[in-house]
Order: structure tokens, then C-alpha cells, then sequence
């Protein structure tokens, strides 16, 4: 089997030496298997072990228990999977999609779990003590509509203290009372019998007479529904037409007799919908055979005399380059290149941090999701692009120019980085930049970066685009609308007849010398549309040779 090997890189933007990065060691494949009463056939999953070990306790201590009387290791294969009874295969399927981002889910810069399968990855990340997991599910959790039945059993069974507090307080509120059936089916008896008492409490109407109560303004009467205030302005009595000032205390008085009336603190409006599902009817969508990801072990890379070891899958998934390298027979004294790291897969001329960039971006991890953006430098993207584009990672190729675009990119970059990675845009721009900027380079690092051939033809074209000796200000008179050709090949008149004038309606003829003048900046438009020319007749092919690289992505 023949190594990855290539060109290196010779745009000389690449990052310098570096130290040896930390290597992330994934520990093998581990496989687990969930037995549900609800399915004919038990579920089988596989995953790397590395971010088990690194996220969870429980993990790192299961995977470092001496092995059975019999010699296996539970989860080392699929026919000794770590068996989880009791849990749900939704539950496993959702935790290891936020363990394992994907390349899609890094672009996107999110997870795409619904409510239902965040609950399950918090339940999960809850017993098996991890931490991070479980504060990013509170987290996604806390952005979607909860009941107040819900974050009572939630906070209840995964210790949300938030949740189980405003649950509590928010039922106690609510009006008009749930049927008790309901309460005592969804929380149990005792924290219904709890509340109830609560409720009562908070209903109590004052004891004894309640006298007439006075020094009311209409600025104080709120609305229950909305909690805004009732009026904003003065108003006239309905009875006797007498005007009640906004803010006068002396002209209103609550009567005798109020205290009937339901006391009850400010509160959310009451439900004016059918009451939404409570969390015992919340059932996940039922999975017979969900996808399998078949991770195809760890294989090892060797670059620049550093070790690199990752799980193959997304290698296979992304590059058919590699997926074509993995399929290759063995060699004559059967090792396979990549196995162990005993036979790694030599990378030559290529860059340890190039490559660190790259499983970056590959396996990225809850963190970059949690924090919105996978955190690369412009020096690292570039080493992505590299790679990307030699190996056919058309996804990824695509996300690392995405990204290279919003950063600052000086014209010489564009056109080596446009040439070396088969970017036609940042190629020709980098082109029509570099020809219109004052020449102030030295000739020396201009033919160092680009090459003689190159800084020839881009000098020939800056002299046959010079800009015109109008001065700042200056306009050019005489032309007439007949002297327009059309630029787009047929180098016809644009104008074969009279026109108005959109601003005036003044008849302006084909012919008139008098009638048009090229107003201030145009010569600019005119200059930059010649070097656009001068680019195309001088590099064309080169170009259309990366357009239709880009094309094929």
C-alpha cells in the first residue's frame, strides 16, 4: 500500500516549525449494546473510546478494570459489547451525535438534536457524570419551551435546580387548578397534596371586615392579562361624566366588599389554548435499526516524525483518495500501513500542523460547538486548504475557503494561494489588485512570490492599463450616445436611436457632441473593466482551468 505522499506546499504561506502537538491518543473502538423491551432485536453501537475516557469518570474507570476470568475486555469487540439495560437506544444514538460532532454540525455551527433527544442526552450525560455534556443539554434545553409539569420532572430527575424551582412556582400560580387525576399521575401524591396546600395558602382572602380602600390612582390599575398598566390617561367617570386625572390619589377608592375577590400574586396570563402535553406522554420516536456508524478502527499517520493516530471513518467518509488507500491489498509481509503505530502511513512534504489543522476540523469536538466556531488561525486554515485540496475533501476544501474569505488576504497571497489550491476567484482578484496598486513592491519579492513568468505578464498588462491623466475631478465631454458599443461581443451600438434623459425627460439625439459628458470616477470603471480584459486574454486558460475544479465541488 502506497503512502499519501505529494507535492508539498510551495506558496509560502504556510506556518512555521512547530513544537510536537498534543497527541490525542482514541484508545481503540469500543461497542455497546442497548436491549429495549420495545425492540424485536437489540441495538449494537460502536464509537471511539477516547471522548468516553475524556468526559466521563465512570468511563475512564470501566475502561481500566482488569479483564473477565476468561480473558475478554468488554466493548473491545462486537461480540463483547458493554451492555446497557435499561437505557434507550434513542437516548445512546443522541449522546454520541454531541460526543462526535460531525463536519456538517463544525459548518453549521450547531447541533441538530431535537427536545426529545436533548432530554435523553441529559439523562444519560447526568449518570454517566458528564459534566460538560449535561451543562450544554441544560443549556439547549433551557432555549425550548418547557411546562411547568415538565421542569418539575425534569429538574426532579436530572437536579435542575432552576427548572424543579420555577416549575413549583409556576404551577402553584397557574388558573385555573389542573384536574387532580392529572397532577397526581404526572408528580405523585405527596408533592401534589404539597402544592395544593401551597395554592391555598397564596388564595387566602383577609380575615375579618376589609374596609374601603383608598388612595388608588388610575395610573395603578394593571392588566392581569398582559401585567402592562390599564390606562395611560385621564378618563371620565361612567356615572356622573366627572374627570378622573391620571395620577390623582384623591378621586378613587376601592369598596367595601373587595377582599372577596381572589388574592393571588402577579402571574403569567391564564391559558387561553388546549393545555399542552405533560412530560409523561414525551416519548421518543421508536428506532428498529438506526444507522450504524462503522468507525473502522484507528489508523495511525506519520508526519514530519510525529505520530498522529485518529479514527478512520471520517477519513473514508470525506476523502476518496483515502478510501481508495484503505481498500489497497496488504503489502508482501502483510502488514497494513496504518494500523499500528509500528506501520504508520508516512506522510512526506507535508506539515505536522497542516495535518493538526486538519483533525481539527475532522473530529471536532462538543467544545467548538458549545463556543460557536471552531478556533483556527488564519496559518492553519490555510493548511487545511492544502490538504483538503490534495486529497479531495471537496466539504471541507469548501468550508476552509469560506473561512480564508473573511480574513485578510493581501493580493500576492490570492494569487499564490488561488494557483497552488485551484481557487479561480481569489486567483483573479488577486491578479486585477496587484496590477492596480501603485508599483511599490520590489521586483526582487515580487518574482520571489510569484515567479518571473507571472511578474512579466502582470507588468506588461499594468503598462497597457495606465490610468488616463484626467485629474481628480476632471470629466470628459464630446462623446455622444452613438460612440457606446456593447462589451459583450457583438461590439454593436447600444443606442441606434433618440433617448430622454431619465432625470429631465430632455430629448437627448444619437448624435449630439453636446449632450453627454463621462462624469468624475469613470475613467476608474473604465480602467479596472481594461485590466479585467488584459487578465482574461493573458491567464484565461489558467483560470478556467480552476473554475472548472471549482465546479466539480
Amino acid at each position: 500500500m502506497s503512502t499519501a505522499s505529494t507535492k508539498p506546499a510551495s506558496d509560502g504561506t504556510s506556518p512555521g516549525p512547530m513544537a510536537r502537538p498534543t497527541r490525542i491518543r482514541w484508545g481503540g473502538i469500543i461497542f455497546f449494546k442497548v436491549s429495549e423491551r420495545s425492540q424485536v432485536e437489540d441495538v449494537v453501537f460502536e464509537a471511539p473510546q477516547y471522548r468516553f475516557t475524556e468526559l466521563s469518570e465512570v468511563f475512564e474507570t470501566m475502561f481500566h478494570l482488569p479483564a473477565g476470568s476468561d480473558g475478554n475486555v468488554e466493548g473491545r469487540d462486537e461480540e463483547h459489547p458493554i451492555l446497557l439495560e435499561g437505557y434507550r437506544a434513542a437516548h445512546l444514538k443522541a449522546l454520541l451525535e454531541v460526543i462526535y460532532p460531525t463536519v456538517d454540525d463544525m459548518i453549521s455551527g450547531s447541533f441538530k438534536l431535537e427536545k426529545d433527544e436533548w432530554i435523553g442526552v441529559l439523562n444519560l450525560a447526568t449518570r454517566w457524570s458528564m459534566n460538560k455534556i449535561r451543562t450544554l443539554a441544560i443549556s439547549e434545553l433551557s432555549k425550548v419551551s418547557l411546562n411547568p409539569v415538565e421542569k418539575v420532572t425534569l429538574g426532579r430527575e436530572y437536579k435542575v435546580a432552576k427548572w424543579l424551582r420555577d416549575g413549583l412556582t409556576e404551577l402553584v400560580s397557574e388558573h385555573p387548578i389542573r384536574p387532580l387525576p392529572e397532577l397526581k399521575s404526572q408528580l405523585g401524591a405527596e408533592m401534589t397534596c404539597t402544592l395544593l396546600w401551597i395554592q391555598n395558602q397564596t388564595l387566602q382572602k383577609p380575615h375579618g371586615e376589609v374596609p374601603a380602600l383608598t388612595g388608588l390612582t388610575l395610573g395603578m390599575l394593571g392588566c392581569y392579562y398582559c401585567q402592562a398598566a390599564m390606562f395611560m390617561s385621564s378618563r371620565h367617570c361612567s356615572s356622573c361624566s366627572h374627570p378622573i386625572a391620571f395620577d390623582d390619589w384623591s378621586a378613587l377608592y376601592l369598596a367595601d366588599g373587595y377582599g372577596n375577590a381572589s388574592f393571588r400574586r402577579t402571574q403569567s396570563p391564564p391559558p387561553t389554548g388546549p393545555a399542552r402535553s405533560d412530560f409523561s406522554t414525551i416519548s421518543l420516536r421508536p428506532i428498529a435499526h438506526p444507522k450504524r456508524i462503522r468507525w473502522g478502527g484507528i489508523v495511525f499517520f506519520k508526519v514530519e516524525g510525529i505520530i498522529f493516530e485518529a479514527p478512520r471513518y471520517r477519513f473514508s467518509e470525506h476523502s476518496e483518495v483515502f478510501e481508495t488507500m484503505f481498500h489497497l491489498p496488504t503489502g508482501s509481509d502483510g502488514a497494513i500501513e496504518g494500523q499500528d503505530e509500528d506501520h504508520p502511513i508516512v506522510l512526506e512534504g507535508y506539515k505536522a500542523a497542516h495535518f493538526d489543522a486538519l483533525l481539527n476540523v475532522l473530529y471536532p469536538t462538543p467544545q467548538d460547538l458549545i463556543s460557536g466556531a471552531l478556533k483556527l488561525d488564519k496559518e492553519k486554515w490555510i493548511g487545511v486548504l492544502s490538504l483538503s485540496t490534495r486529497w479531495s475533501m471537496k466539504q471541507i476544501r469548501k468550508h476552509a475557503i469560506d473561512e480564508l474569505s473573511k480574513v485578510s488576504i493581501n493580493p500576492v497571497e490570492k494569487i499564490a494561494l488561488g494557483r497552488e489550491n485551484k481557487v479561480a476567484k481569489w486567483f483573479q482578484d488577486g491578479l486585477a489588485e496587484l496590477i492596480s496598486e501603485p508599483p511599490t513592491r520590489p521586483l526582487a519579492e515580487l518574482k520571489s512570490q510569484l515567479g518571473a513568468e507571472t511578474v512579466c505578464t502582470l507588468l506588461w498588462i499594468q503598462n497597457q492599463t495606465l490610468p488616463t491623466s484626467l485629474g481628480e475631478g476632471s470629466v470628459l465631454s464630446g462623446p455622444t450616445l452613438s460612440m457606446l458599443r456593447c462589451y459583450y461581443g457583438c461590439e454593436a451600438a447600444i443606442f441606434t436611436s433618440d433617448t430622454n434623459c431619465h432625470s429631465c425627460g430632455r430629448a437627448i439625439a444619437v448624435d449630439d457632441p453636446k449632450a453627454l459628458y463621462l462624469a468624475t470616477g469613470a475613467g476608474t470603471t473604465v480602467e479596472s473593466s481594461r485590466i479585467s480584459q488584459k487578465i482574461l486574454e493573458e491567464f484565461g486558460d489558467e483560470i478556467a482551468v480552476y473554475e472548472s475544479w471549482d465546479g466539480s465541488d
